[in-house]
Formats: C-alpha cells, structure tokens, sequence
C-alpha cells in the first residue's frame, strides 16, 4: 500500500511541474503581447505617415484642379 507520504512527495512534484509549465506559458504569452505592442505602435505610426502623405496628395490634386480649371 502507497503511504500518505509518498502520495504527498509524488502531489508535490507533479506540482512544482505543473508551476514550471504555467511559468513557461505565461513568460511565452507575456513576450509575445510585448511584441505586439511594439508592432501596433509601428503600425499605428505607418497609419499616420500615411495619413499625412494622403492629406498631401488630396492639397495637390484640389489644387491641380484648379490650375486646369483657370485655364
């Protein structure tokens, strides 16, 4: 018959590795959500630039349309 102890030593370890692979998942899930903060941040900044340069294009083509049309 397996006694008390031996049944707490082998709950014990089966904990401690249990904790390791909830450690090793939560470190994986927390790199990965910094990287993708970092590549939102990246993004977000692309979608300005973006945006700017396409307020640019709609200035010059309003005023092209207009040289034309003074013609």
């Amino acid at each position: 018959m397996v006694s008390i102890e031996s049944r707490i030593r082998a709950f014990e370890s089966a904990t401690e590795t249990f904790e390791g692979s909830v450690h090793g998942i939560v470190e994986s899930v927390s790199t990965a959500s910094g990287r993708m903060g970092e590549t939102a941040n990246t993004l977000s900044t692309g979608a300005g630039e973006t945006s700017l340069r396409a307020s640019s294009v709609a200035a010059a083509t309003e005023e092209a349309t207009a040289n034309i049309q003074s013609v």
